[in-house]
């Protein structure tokens, strides 16, 4: 594969995954925090105005389910740390791209051959160590249900 073609085919194609699939889970994860802070938020408020009506205490027992299963969702999906995983992972390869493009960092004082396998090398291994990442978590996970 020539460098125009990694570039184009492979590092900004994972980049942009990286950059959409983070902004994905940031806005889950904003939107179900945003879902348990109104629900418990208007608990006490519902308690205290309608007091003295018969149907407060279901509306407040529907809201705290609510907020309850928002938090076992965000808890289940992990949103809060896909996104950050992934946005480091969008960095760390936009840091490795633009290092490449202007040759500094670790591509400064290399051969154009250099660069381009040292490009090839750095941006694999960020990927490989996402996918490594989630191997062992998947791991992590059947053997404590296992357990």
């Amino acid at each position: 594969m020539q460098e125009n073609e990694y570039l184009k085919r492979r590092l900004n194609d994972q980049l942009n995954w990286y950059d959409k699939k983070s902004t994905t889970q940031k806005r889950c994860y904003y939107w179900s925090k945003f879902i348990t802070l109104v629900c418990t938020a208007s608990i006490p408020v519902i308690s205290v105005v309608f007091r003295q009506q018969s149907f407060t205490v279901v509306i407040t027992a529907t809201i705290a389910a609510i907020a309850t299963v928002t938090e076992g969702i965000l808890t289940l999906t992990k949103w809060h740390e896909k996104w950050i995983a992934y946005r480091s992972n969008a960095e760390a390869l936009k840091h490795e791209k633009y290092s490449f493009l202007t040759s500094s960092g670790a591509y400064a004082n290399l051969s154009e051959q250099e660069k381009f396998h040292a490009l090839v090398d750095r941006t694999e291994n960020i990927i490989s160590n996402e996918n490594t990442n989630w191997a062992s978590l998947g791991k992590k996970k059947e053997r404590s249900n296992k357990q």
